[in-house]
């Protein structure tokens, strides 16, 4: 049987639900703000499908349309289900593409994976990223406090956009290029490995 008594709960929010955010908030903040990282194509590989899969798992619990008995979710944490389902309303257009492009493009192996030059395959990180930040702010409003930690609760509270100020662009022909601006996103992308031929 799931144990999803108020003392489980209160406890995976401080082990589980804050390390899913806390590790899509470093990961994106690497990717945006660590120049050696993208001279690595494979590190940067797997740390933009980390931040990916973590900001999935994230949409996951705040959208729990397929889960799971044993999934942790955010209606296991409020106090009224149907306010917080409208309170959330629909599943944002870029969390939508982003629960379909994980499953075709990193979860799984399929036809529908973009080649490596195609501009489609950036993933857009400010944007999931803000729009996760939006909802999980919005969800702490809604949760039982006795069953979110305040911990947690404070660390939601206190996120902030991964870029906050003009940087600069970052570009380096072993890895996708990456430009931050100012209230616009930013894409990421992974990168194909160079095979050559022996000679």
């Amino acid at each position: 049987m799931t144990d999803k008594s108020i003392e489980k709960l209160r406890a995976d929010s401080v082990e589980h639900l804050r390390y899913e955010i806390w590790m899509m908030q470093e990961t994106t903040q690497r990717l945006l703000h660590d120049n050696p990282l993208h001279g690595d194509a494979v590190l940067k590989n797997a740390v933009v499908e980390s931040c990916i899969v973590h900001a999935r798992s994230l949409t996951g619990f705040i959208f729990p349309n397929d889960a799971h008995s044993d999934d942790i979710t955010s209606d296991d944490y409020v106090r009224d289900a149907a306010a917080w389902a409208a309170g959330r309303g629909a599943m944002p257009a870029i969390l939508v593409t982003l629960n379909i492009r994980t499953a075709k493009e990193i979860a799984h192996l399929t036809t529908k994976r973009l080649a490596a030059d195609d501009p489609a395959k950036q993933w857009p990180l400010q944007e999931i990223v803000a729009a996760l930040h939006v909802l999980l702010k919005l969800f702490t409003s809604h949760a039982a406090p006795d069953r979110l930690d305040a911990e947690v609760s404070r660390f939601i509270a206190g996120l902030r956009p991964p870029i906050e100020t003009v940087t600069y662009n970052i570009y380096n022909s072993l890895s996708t290029g990456l430009e931050t601006k100012l209230k616009f996103p930013t894409d990421v992308g992974t990168t194909a490995p160079i095979i050559r031929p022996k000679s």
